[in-house]
């Protein structure tokens, strides 16, 4: 049964790292590590899509003692489809979220049933881009009591840990495209989806 579970734990193509936090909350057997690191690095669709070495750090904007006190949030855009995603400062966790327009608003009923979920942030990191810096999010944020910290959208890493989410994001959409696997049955491996 073990190449069964490594299967499972691998769905979604997540990396190494990623299929042994959850091997640890789940199973175990003697050498799990090794088994996990030499199947994905047998895996070709893993193989293919490795990222390279940023050329820059990210830069790293403080830390947050709790969960969900400190979210980044990014758009981008593949297949044709537009997403957001959010990820938690503190455990790393990451949300994603596909939209059906790209308008303040789609954002800020995705946002809504995230908060909903796991509460009102105090801070929110998101680029300058127009959904961000609209009459319309500044409004959301006062309401919620939400202190938004925005940069500049030519300059992605001082946005870092949701620039890097969407990294991942992006390489788990592809390899799932390439294998044929359903893109929601794999984030629950290690994402929150939600399509409004």
């Amino acid at each position: 049964m073990r190449n069964e579970m490594l299967s499972k734990l691998h769905t979604g193509h997540q990396g190494i790292e990623k299929c042994r936090r959850r091997a640890r909350q789940v199973i175990f057997w003697p050498k799990i590590n090794m088994d996990i690191e030499k199947s994905i690095k047998s895996c070709p669709t893993c193989q293919k899509h490795q990222p390279m070495q940023p050329k820059e750090p990210m830069t790293y904007p403080g830390n947050s003692n709790q969960t969900w006190q400190k979210v980044g949030i990014d758009l981008f855009t593949i297949e044709n489809n537009n997403y957001i995603v959010g990820v938690d400062y503190y455990s790393q966790f990451i949300e994603i979220g596909q939209l059906r327009s790209s308008s303040s608003t789609a954002v800020i009923n995705i946002l809504k049933s995230w908060f909903a979920v796991h509460g009102t942030p105090m801070f929110l990191m998101s680029d300058n881009g127009p959904q961000f810096a609209s009459e319309e999010f500044q409004k959301f944020t006062n309401d919620w009591n939400i202190n938004q910290t925005t940069s500049s959208p030519h300059f992605a890493q001082s946005n870092g840990q949701a620039e890097n989410a969407v990294k991942i994001v992006k390489a788990m959409i592809k390899k799932c495209t390439e294998t044929k696997e359903e893109i929601y049955i794999a984030s629950i491996a290690s994402l929150s989806c939600y399509t409004t």
